[in-house]
């Protein structure tokens, strides 16, 4: 199963609460929606996908657990086709 991290060299900078990051090749701003902030955390160490899914259910219990767990592959989807997330062995 693949584990993602955050991709060395991604600029991300926290400003109240919203994050946005760089691309380092094309200085290009992405902006985070509350979702993928969190995924962006999440990866700070390496995580598979059901990892993630698991903590963003776990942080919020009163959402449908199959709506949040297509929210955390599209986000983490979105990150990786950016490059901003890296898959690692």
């Amino acid at each position: 199963m693949n584990r993602h991290v955050q991709r060395p060299g991604v600029s991300a900078t926290d400003v109240d609460g919203d994050i946005f990051l760089v691309d380092p090749d094309s200085e290009e701003v992405f902006y985070l929606n509350a979702l993928a902030s969190g995924l962006w955390r999440i990866v700070e160490a390496p995580a598979t996908l059901a990892e993630a899914q698991a903590t963003v259910r776990a942080a919020f219990p009163d959402r449908p657990a199959g709506e949040l767990d297509r929210d955390v592959a599209d986000a983490l989807e979105a990150l990786l086709a950016r490059g901003f997330v890296i898959n690692v062995p």
